[in-house]
């Protein structure tokens, strides 16, 4: 038996104020000078082939499986259940926030990358000798028995008594009071562009 819980609730709700006066950031990437060269590689690559032998006899296999016995017998539950319900008054006041942001001032200039890049290419030798492969099976020999399982199953039910009185619930929501301000930002950007030097020498 559940007799139920009586709940009294009073929010009384929280009173922020916020202001945030922004960043003044001055960024300038002057930009990388990058020299890159790439002699190439010389590769010998010779594989000379496995020689494999693989002979599998094969398995001889007896299972047997007698089955299984079962009996099972579930005389059920017998269950009363009651819910009284419970009685809650909740109220909530409503919170009072004041949020100010005044932006943020941002000077941005990228210079741009000088790059310089050569590429001699590569000099690859591969030779393949291929694999010699010998393989038999001799098959397996299998023998599978099942005699089957015997079950015998009875269930004899369930007995449920369930009651529910409900629920008495008081809600009272006074809202929200919220004032929002946002200044903007100011954004300055220039951007110079790339130089780039690409030489490829092929392979």
């Amino acid at each position: 038996m559940d007799q139920g819980d009586t709940i009294h609730e009073t929010d009384q709700g929280d009173t922020r104020h916020e202001m945030d006066q922004g960043d003044t950031i001055h960024e300038t990437d002057q930009g990388d000078t990058i020299h890159e060269t790439d002699q190439g590689d010389t590769i010998h690559e010779t594989d000379q082939g496995d020689t494999i032998h693989e002979t599998d006899q094969g398995d001889t296999i007896h299972e047997t499986d007698q089955g299984d016995t079962i009996h099972e017998t579930d005389q059920g539950d017998t269950i009363h259940e009651t819910d009284q319900g419970d009685t809650i008054h909740e109220t909530d006041q409503g919170d009072t926030i004041h949020e100010t942001d005044q932006g943020d001032t941002r000077h941005e200039m990228d210079q741009g990358d000088t790059r310089h890049e050569t590429d001699q290419g590569d000099t690859r030798h591969e030779t393949d000798q291929g694999d010699t492969i010998h393989e038999t099976d001799q098959g397996d020999t299998r023998h599978e028995t099942d005699q089957g399982d015997t079950r015998h199953e009875t269930d004899q039910g369930d007995t449920i008594h369930e009651t529910d009185q409900g629920d008495t619930i008081h809600e009272t929501d006074q809202g929200d009071t919220i004032h929002e301000t946002d200044q903007g930002d100011i954004r300055h950007r220039t951007y110079q562009g790339d130089t780039r030097y690409d030489t490829d020498q092929g392979n």
